[in-house]
């Protein structure tokens, strides 16, 4: 049997009771940490107006029973957000900035890495509280086929070699031995 019990905000051992017997309900009212004083045996359609009063009292005192806010859409890899405050989280990034999100941190505050789009591979930490905060979600979203745009000279070393390479069989050795040439070794 379940019991839905109210107390009493001045006298805690003054309390209502109403659960359900059979196909009836019942309430009962108790003063005194037990006593019973009445007991009332309503129609359905009665406790259901009564409820709906109940709850038009509570309304007309407190507003009503207070909206829970949207949840902003979980960020995902590829999400793209323009920058509104420079050095937002001491990141090194500008008012105008389009940032990528490339990567999560492992825990569950989701917190994330993101990129400047056309700037340096360096990777700035933000968190779910910059969106709306310093982060404005432009709608759009950077897919695997269309990764984000980052300028780092090594990228630009590895098409060339990658473009060089292409036409010749070659092995990691080969792949190593250019890259050390290029880093100056």
């Amino acid at each position: 049997m379940i019991e839905y019990r109210l107390n009493c905000d001045a006298d805690p051992t003054d309390y209502l009771t109403v659960d359900k017997d059979g196909g009836d309900l019942e309430f009962f009212a108790h003063r005194g940490g037990g006593s019973f004083l009445v007991s009332i045996y309503p129609t359905v359609d009665a406790a259901r107006t009564f409820a709906r009063g109940i709850l038009a009292l509570a309304d007309e005192i407190d507003g009503g029973e207070a909206k829970e806010e949207p949840k902003p859409a979980a960020v995902r890899v590829g999400d793209r957000f323009t920058v509104t405050r420079s050095f937002l989280e001491w990141a090194h990034v500008r008012a105008g900035d389009v940032v990528t999100v490339v990567e999560f941190v492992d825990d569950d505050s989701g917190d994330f890495r993101a990129v400047i789009e056309g700037g340096s591979s360096h990777r700035w930490l933000f968190g779910p509280e910059n969106i709306g905060n310093g982060l404005e979600p432009l709608g759009t979203r950077v897919t695997a086929d269309e990764p984000a745009t980052v300028t780092d000279p090594r990228l630009t070393y590895f098409h060339q070699a990658e473009a060089a390479l292409a036409e010749f069989e070659h092995t990691a050795a080969d792949i190593i031995a250019l890259a050390r040439f290029l880093a100056g070794e």
